[in-house]
Parts: C-alpha cells; sequence; structure tokens
C-alpha cells in the first residue's frame, strides 16, 4: 500500500472538501489514528491511511443514513479521480469509537470548503492508543505521553479510565493486553 504522507493528506483532503462544497454538502470528520499523530504531533513521516469517524449530527435518523451515503460516494470518487489507495481515507475506525466512546472535547482543526476536520484531545488519542495495545503503537503512546506528561503506568491507566467505557476496560483478556502496553511504555 502507498504511504501517505501530510503534503498527499492535506492536498486530497481539500480536494475532498471542494467536491463535498460542491454538491452543497457539510461534512464533519473526526481524525483519529496514524494520520492524527503524523499531522498534530508531527512524531511520524507517512501514515498507511487516513482513520476518521464521520460525524452524523442531521434532526433524523434517515436523514444521518443519507449524509453518511453521500459522504461515502464523495470519498470514493476522490479515491477513483486522485488513483489513491481504496481505504486511504476509511471510517473503519468507527467500530472502536462506537463502542468505547467518542472524545468529550473535539475541536475544529482545519476546513477545506464543505469539509470539516475535528480532532480529538490528546489524553482522548493516548488512552485509544493504549486500549488498542498494538506494540506497532508504542512509538504514538510515547510520543503522546510525553506531552501529556504522563510517565507513570498509573498516571495512563487513569487516562483510560477518563476516556473507554468501563464496560470494555473490565474484559480480563483485553486487560493483560492493555497491561502489557503499559508495561512497555511506563514505569511502575
Amino acid at each position: 500500500m502507498k504511504m501517505l504522507n501530510s503534503k498527499i493528506i492535506m492536498r486530497n483532503c481539500e480536494y475532498v472538501g471542494e467536491k463535498c462544497a460542491e454538491l452543497g454538502l457539510n461534512v464533519k470528520l473526526l481524525l483519529v489514528g496514524g494520520a492524527y499523530m503524523l499531522l498534530l504531533m508531527g512524531n511520524r513521516p507517512t501514515t498507511h491511511d487516513v482513520d476518521v469517524v464521520v460525524i452524523l449530527d442531521q434532526p433524523t435518523e434517515a436523514e444521518n443514513r443519507q449524509h453518511y451515503r453521500d459522504v461515502k460516494a464523495v470519498i470514493a470518487a476522490v479515491t477513483k479521480e486522485r488513483g489513491l489507495p481504496n481505504a486511504w481515507l476509511n471510517d473503519d475506525v468507527t467500530t472502536i469509537t462506537d463502542q468505547v466512546g467518542t472524545p468529550r472535547n473535539a475541536r475544529l482543526w482545519k476546513r477545506f470548503g464543505g469539509l470539516y476536520i475535528y480532532v480529538p484531545e490528546p489524553a482522548y488519542m493516548l488512552a485509544l492508543k493504549l486500549f488498542s495495545a498494538r506494540p506497532r503503537d508504542d512509538r504514538d503512546i510515547q510520543a503522546l505521553a510525553e506531552k501529556l506528561h504522563v510517565s507513570t503506568q498509573a498516571q495512563a491507566w487513569t487516562v483510560l479510565q477518563r476516556h473507554i467505557n468501563p464496560r470494555f476496560l473490565a474484559d480480563r483478556e483485553h486487560q493483560k493486553k492493555v497491561q502489557k502496553a503499559l508495561k512497555r511504555n511506563f514505569k511502575e
């Protein structure tokens, strides 16, 4: 898969925004994952994809469904026109954020025409990365922890508890994975 750098991401998000504006769409996306780390934290030069959550705030459920289809159609059209990898801009992460919870304090970061990109607070991103418990996220965990001055396992666990639905932190098997991530990245 082709790696995406900040210029590629920004240029194509700008184009998505132009297409949204042409169609009279106002699209709100929450940026998370590797693209967040690349664009806001600057701790990596590239990412595989741009993970987003489509913010659905239409008056009715039917309007939300239609809006979501419209957003997916715009992304698919830009993907095809620009010859981008199929999942360059995807909302697969929504399955996780729907379960563990969404950020309390997302803020508008960038606007491109009809595209509004929101970002969560760094503590939420740290919680997501810790919850995923993947060794490949350790570099991101360490960058976020440094920014937030989180240096111990207890401090990191507190961040997790603030941002992740307690029901998901109670799962014993997943808790073991999270504990390993805490031990890899933080002192006692």
